[in-house]
């Protein structure tokens, strides 16, 4: 399958595609200041090939890269330690030998996260850090294998005091959460989490779903599987100092990390993704 075959179209999923957002949570534009067509077109020349030859692959890919990421890491590779940034700006690391070469969604292949070993993909550029009221979102497929307290999925977050960063993780009841440590107090004091919980018994085990967080510079938004669980409006700053962390959290111990679990398809923005273009990716991605 050639690389060019991904400029083909699909239908209703081409980027920045103006459709209204449900609730003003969702105005972003999906758009990135500066972007041009032809850097799209780029970067949908860059999505690797999979051995399974699954139309969707292709297909979630473009999606995904219509809508502009600032990373995007589909973890095709089958040998370490490179996982490679779909825009070709942002490689990661695989660390602590995780198992590359797993089935993953849309026909892909994903990355296995073994239980107790702390493995877990890295970045270190300061470029996911989103201080202030800076808009982002991720976006990740996950198959947990156990649901225990605490998983974290990914994020910037430090464990040491004081605390900064962003964050999202699921519980050992099935539950989401989007963090963000550092923000402000009215009292004057620094370390403090502001964030949002999705319900219990959303997250499940034994197959893939599909986890979006998102923040305008207004609200905090939770998507489980193509839907929005969860949203709450928050305007306060907070720092971001951190590297990128996929699967586990900075210093973690072992239970904060996956414990056996596979991870797919890890898109970071540095805007909010309309709500839209969620379930869009969720649809082509859905098992």
């Amino acid at each position: 399958m050639s690389a060019c075959s991904l400029l083909t179209s699909v239908d209703g999923l081409s980027g920045g595609d103006g459709s209204p957002a449900d609730d003003a949570s969702s105005s972003s534009d999906g758009g990135v200041e500066g972007s041009s067509a032809s850097d799209a077109t780029k970067a949908a020349d860059s999505v690797t090939a999979t051995d399974a030859a699954d139309p969707r692959f292709e297909a979630y890919g473009k999606a995904v890269l219509a809508d502009t990421p600032l990373a995007y890491w589909r973890f095709e590779e089958t040998s370490p330690p490179t996982a490679r940034d779909e825009r070709g700006l942002h490689d990661a690391v695989y660390t602590l030998a995780p198992s590359l070469g797993e089935p993953g969604i849309a026909g892909g292949r994903a990355v296995r996260l073994p239980a107790g070993q702390h493995a877990h993909v890295t970045q270190a550029s300061a470029a996911f850090n989103f201080p202030g009221k800076a808009p982002y979102a991720f976006e990740m497929w996950v198959k947990l294998s156990k649901l225990v307290n605490y998983q974290w999925l990914g994020g910037t977050e430090a464990m040491t005091d004081p605390r900064s960063g962003w964050s999202v993780w699921t519980d050992a009841t099935g539950g989401a959460g989007y963090e963000v440590w550092g923000a402000a107090l009215t009292d004057g004091g620094s370390t403090q989490r502001r964030g949002v919980v999705a319900p219990p018994s959303l997250m499940v085990t034994g197959q893939f779903q599909h986890v979006v967080t998102s923040y305008n510079g207004a609200s905090m938004q939770v998507w489980i599987d193509g839907v929005k669980r969860v949203a709450a409006n928050d305007t306060s700053d907070a720092p971001d100092t951190g590297p990128l962390m996929l699967g586990c959290r900075r210093a973690a111990l072992p239970y904060q990390c996956i414990d056996d679990g596979l991870i797919d398809e890890v898109a970071i923005y540095d805007h909010a993704l309309l709500d839209t273009r969620i379930v869009a990716h969720y649809t082509l991605g859905k098992p």
